[in-house]
């Protein structure tokens, strides 16, 4: 079973690949899949990294730019602790929005953070 096609099929047969109110976002760990979606302008295409990072250099910067428009980090990728504090956000997503990349952190809870 193709997912990609299936999903695309779906989505078209609803109408999200017209102008709509909604927005779509599709996410995915796999960058050929995300690529599938380009055919798409109206979707919002999310890389997701599932491991922890502390910074992205250019080059992968300019890389995930080319098959996605945001990027979902884990909390502990993009959220600066200090004891129970939160006290600021790592140079990782500073330079993803610095390269007009969408940044979504999940799970964000807000249990001892100030």
């Amino acid at each position: 079973l193709d997912v990609v096609d299936a999903v695309s099929n779906a989505l078209i047969k609803s109408g999200y690949d017209k102008e709509t109110k909604q927005q779509v976002f599709i996410q995915s760990e796999d960058p050929p899949v995300l690529s599938a979606f380009k055919k798409f302008p109206k979707f919002n295409r999310v890389f997701e990294i599932e491991f922890d990072i502390r910074d992205v250099s250019k080059p992968s910067v300019v890389e995930i730019k080319e098959f996605a428009n945001a990027v979902k980090l884990r909390r502990s990728s993009a959220a600066q602790v200090d004891g129970f504090y939160l006290t600021g956000f790592n140079a990782v997503v500073e330079r993803l929005r610095d390269a007009d990349i969408q940044v979504h952190v999940g799970v964000l809870k807000n249990e001892f953070m100030s």
